[in-house]
């Protein structure tokens, strides 16, 4: 589905991919993530700096879509760009995670990782939910939130691409 300007909330992630030399665009990815599953909500790419936006399907959820964050990493040898984006349940206020899910093809396809035992946003994740990804390895991501078990924030470390 094809939205020339999907409007009405404000981008939760924004990510720009380095820009093509030879068009002078770039692909840019947007998550709308209003906590209370407004009908924009998801993730969305653009090819052209931005001018048009496709919202990504494929295997993403399409109901219960809260809060939206992205981390993102470039391509390796060629390859396309690796993104993560963790989810919140909107059917809870976005306090707790949907779910995360992972594309290493930019974007073609997603697939469904699994997060830390409990969530690591703690009841908060329509607020306290980052990603980073080393952007020399794609496969270490570290994700963050709320306060977890000894009230502290908490970071998570995966690095093999989220699969423990």
């Amino acid at each position: 589905m094809e939205d020339a300007s999907p409007q009405g909330l404000a981008a939760t992630s924004v990510v720009f991919e380095p820009t093509s030399v030879a068009t002078q665009t770039a692909t840019a990815w947007m998550a709308m993530g209003n906590p209370l599953d407004e009908s924009i909500n998801g993730i969305y790419r653009s090819t052209d700096s931005g001018a048009t936006w496709t919202i990504q399907t494929s295997i993403l959820p399409t109901t219960n879509v809260g809060k939206i964050t992205l981390g993102y990493a470039p391509g390796i040898s060629g390859g396309g760009a690796t993104l993560y984006a963790a989810i919140a349940d909107s059917s809870t206020t976005s306090s707790n995670l949907l779910g995360m899910f992972k594309t290493v093809n930019g974007g073609a396809t997603w697939t469904s990782i699994t997060g830390p035992a409990g969530g690591f946003c703690n009841s908060q994740c329509y607020y306290d939910m980052a990603i980073g990804v080393d952007s020399g390895n794609p496969n270490v991501v570290v994700i963050g939130g709320g306060a977890y078990q000894d009230n502290f924030t908490t970071l998570f470390e995966s690095i093999d691409g989220g699969t423990t």
